[in-house]
């Protein structure tokens, strides 16, 4: 698990990351995934070029936050269909 110190900027990453890209409605988050000090956001969202558009102007004025952005295409959501039905069992 992180240290405190490294828990508080996921924490404050993932604010930002709320108000720049979840707000409006222009992504979902689905699962969110924490260990071995990192944490893991899961989104569904319209485009890869929006969606780091919308990064960037998100996170002016904060500090480098160590990120790396993973796309692929699912339009069924099949992630979340299958963290579901892990919860669920």
């Amino acid at each position: 698990m992180p240290d405190i110190e490294q828990r508080e900027r996921m924490d404050e990453l993932e604010d930002a990351l709320a108000l720049a890209i979840e707000a409006d409605g222009f992504a979902s988050l689905v699962l969110v995934s924490t260990g071995d000090c990192r944490r893991e956001w899961a989104y569904y969202a319209g485009s890869r070029e929006d969606l780091v558009s919308r990064l960037n102007r998100g996170l002016s004025g904060h500090p480098r936050y160590p990120i790396e952005i993973f796309v692929s295409q699912e339009p069924d959501w099949e992630t979340f269909d299958d963290f579901k039905k892990r919860v669920a069992t």
